[in-house]
Formats: structure tokens, C-alpha cells, sequence
């Protein structure tokens, strides 16, 4: 038997004495999920699937908790996520979660967006490629992009790389290969490194939904501060932008930070350095004028970053989306479901690949038996699981 294997089967042994010592002294078990209904956050559908630990907890769960239910007439539990809570009306509409007729606000805790594209494991040429009219300007060296664009550079498009093709519901699994979604989705998170160290320049950073472009504007003024602006513009590039709001900051020195721009529930937000400085809400999207068929599909380049008046410096780019919820199922879809006192609505976080409450209404709590709290096999994939996730404290 070699090192590697022994090593496995020592592991495994570990594991299982662990279990055996826990389900002794607190009340947990193991439980196999092999379907795709959670994914990424559980990849049921690798080959044998992944096993979580669950905490056997009949508490009262928060919203957007990870729970094990076992329903009514049903045999084998499943592992779902809480989206609403006893007594609150729910609906899903155009992917987001509607509760009480109302999007959730920046304030909320909610689970972390998930990656769609991170050029650790994507070739980032061919997600934001350098086409002829950026050549002049633009260059990618050793996984940092570099723009050379001084004031009066021309055409926008040539300051500015934009994403290439749609975002949908796809997800990176355990071995950082993407899984390809089907479903275009709206929410979605830019995330880089921006190094902007002379005065003067400004950098930009772009989000689109339907017929929208949202953009996040950092300006470097000749005494050394930044001053942070969110857009909104519309399809006509002669109008004037709406300003959303402003933020001043300090520079906090030279080279690089990392840049968050935000567009989730018709709420944008911006984070540097960890440090949320501004969030806005705003109205319903515009539909796209190529949608004459009022769909709520996105047209415009959904993402694009650049900027003038200076060399910027990009690296470390993430591209995440929000949890998307599909228009399928019975409940909660074509009008708002009403919970009852005891009653919860519970979805797969894969949505499009998932039985859910759509399907079979409200789960009672008397149904809810666990809590999974951990990935416990295979060991490769050992990870804690969460729930909600605290935004970082807005400070001005």
C-alpha cells in the first residue's frame, strides 16, 4: 500500500472514530447528498457525491440557514436552504426573493455570491479580451492588465474592457473547473486589485441589468483624495448619467486595493479594502430596447472596468452573481406564497436542477430535524458550511 493510500485510510479511520465519539456525547449524524439541487454549495453530483455532518437541532432557523428536512410522507431527508420565515408572505420575482412584496436591503445578511469567473482558473484573455481598438492602450503582463490612457482618449470603449458573452448560472466545483449554466442571471458582484496613483486619473468600474448600466466611478483629485460616485445611465450615451450617490476617502497610500462593486436586489454597493463606503438603492430596471418582448433580459456587455486621465493597473478579478431563482414550480412564483405560523419555504441553492419548495409549498417546522454544519467526505472536499453572511458596516 503506498504512503498516499495509507494516508487516506488513516484519514478515514480519524473520521469515523470522530463520528462514533460525537454521536456518543451530542446528537449528530452523516448524511450522503448525490443530486445537483445544492450545488456548488454541496456537490452532490461528483462521483459519489458529497456527505455532510448535521447537528440534529429543532431551533428555529434564521433566514437563508442550511437545514435538513424530512417531509411528510417522504423517506429520505433533503438539505435545503430557508428563504422564508413563519408568517411572511414570499415570492419570486425575476430570480430574487420578494418578502412582504419587498427586495431584501444591502443590511441583510445573505449568502456569499458564487464565483463565475476568477482568473486563477480562467484564462482572463478570453473573458475580457484586448480587442484592436484597445490594443493601443492596453496591455496584460504576468496576470496584471495596465492602462495607458491619458484625458481625451477617444471612444469610451476604447478605455475599457468589457466581459465577454452572458452570465449565467454557472459555478466553479471543488477541482476549479466551471460547470456551465444555462440560466442568465441579473445579480452579479466585480470584485479587483486597482493600483491609481496619480492625480487626476479615474477608474471605472461597470455592471449592467436589463437595460441598465451601473457604474462605479473612483476619482483621484490633485489634493490626494478619492472621491467615489455610483451611476446610473441608460442605453443612450448622449443622456446624462443619474448620480446615485457620493462618497469621499481618504487614499490610504499608494498601490494596490482591492475594489468590490456590487449590484444585488436593486441595491449597489461599494466596498475598498474591506470597507463598504457607499450603498444605494434604486428603482426597477429599465427594460432593454432590443427586449421588445419585455423579458428582463440583459443585452448590454454585462461587466467592463477601465478608465482615463493616467495609468491604472487591474489584477486578482473575480466575477460573481447572486443566488438566481428560476420561474418553475407551483408556489411562490406567479403570486406570493402566505407561511403559516409553523411554516417555512426552503430552495435549493442550484435552483434551475432543484426540488423545492416551489414544488411542494411551505415545510412545517416540525419537519425541519438538522442543521448541516460541515463537508466531512471525501476528505479533499472537508469544509465548513454556512448560511448568511454579515456585509461588511457602512461607514462614510
Amino acid at each position: 500500500m503506498s504512503n498516499r493510500a495509507k494516508r487516506w485510510l488513516w484519514g478515514a479511520v480519524i473520521v469515523a472514530a470522530l463520528l462514533l465519539v460525537l454521536k456518543s456525547i451530542v446528537p449528530y449524524g452523516v448524511y450522503k447528498v448525490d443530486t445537483a439541487s445544492m450545488e456548488p454549495t454541496i456537490l452532490g453530483t461528483r462521483q459519489g457525491g458529497e456527505s455532510v455532518l448535521v447537528h440534529y437541532d429543532r431551533s428555529a432557523p434564521a433566514r437563508f440557514d442550511l437545514v435538513v428536512a424530512l417531509r411528510a410522507g417522504e423517506e429520505v431527508p433533503v438539505v435545503k436552504r430557508v428563504v422564508g420565515l413563519p408568517s411572511e408572505r414570499v415570492q419570486l420575482v425575476d430570480g430574487d426573493l420578494l418578502v412582504q412584496g419587498k427586495r431584501l436591503g444591502p443590511e441583510v445578511p445573505r449568502p456569499r455570491p458564487i464565483t463565475v469567473f476568477d482568473e486563477r482558473w480562467a484564462d482572463p484573455q478570453a473573458a475580457f479580451p484586448i480587442t484592436p481598438e484597445n490594443q493601443p492602450f492596453w496591455k496584460l503582463e504576468q496576470g496584471t492588465w495596465t492602462l495607458a490612457a491619458p484625458a481625451g482618449i477617444g471612444p469610451r470603449l476604447a478605455s475599457e474592457l468589457a466581459f465577454r458573452g452572458d452570465v449565467k448560472d454557472s459555478y466553479f466545483d471543488a477541482e476549479q473547473s466551471i460547470v456551465e449554466g444555462e440560466i442568465p442571471v441579473n445579480d452579479l458582484v466585480l470584485e479587483l486589485d486597482l493600483a491609481q496613483d496619480e492625480l487626476g486619473s479615474r477608474a471605472s468600474l461597470r455592471l449592467s441589468e436589463w437595460g441598465d448600466i451601473f457604474e462605479l466611478l473612483l476619482d483621484l483629485g490633485q489634493d490626494g483624495r478619492l472621491t467615489a460616485s455610483l451611476v446610473r445611465r441608460g442605453e443612450d450615451s448622449s443622456a446624462a448619467p443619474e448620480v446615485l450617490g457620493t462618497a469621499k476617502l481618504e487614499r490610504n497610500g499608494a498601490g494596490f486595493h482591492r475594489v468590490r462593486l456590487s449590484n444585488i436586489d436593486n441595491a449597489l454597493c461599494f466596498e475598498r479594502d474591506g470597507v463598504r463606503s457607499l450603498e444605494v438603492a434604486y428603482a426597477e430596471n429599465r427594460y432593454a430596447r432590443a427586449d421588445r418582448l419585455q423579458t428582463g433580459h440583459s443585452i448590454l456587455p454585462r461587466v467592463a472596468f477601465g478608465g482615463a486621465g493616467g495609468t491604472l493597473r487591474f489584477k486578482g478579478l473575480v466575477l460573481a452573481r447572486d443566488l438566481y431563482y428560476t420561474p418553475r414550480g407551483e408556489f411562490a412564483v406567479g403570486e406570493a406564497l402566505p407561511l403559516d405560523p409553523d411554516g417555512y419555504l426552503l430552495l435549493g441553492d442550484n435552483s434551475a436542477a432543484s426540488r423545492d419548495g416551489r414544488d411542494w409549498g411551505e415545510t412545517r417546522a416540525e419537519e425541519l430535524i438538522g442543521r448541516p454544519v460541515r463537508i466531512v467526505w471525501p476528505l479533499a472536499h472537508a469544509r465548513p458550511l454556512e448560511g448568511a453572511v454579515p456585509p461588511p458596516l457602512l461607514v462614510r
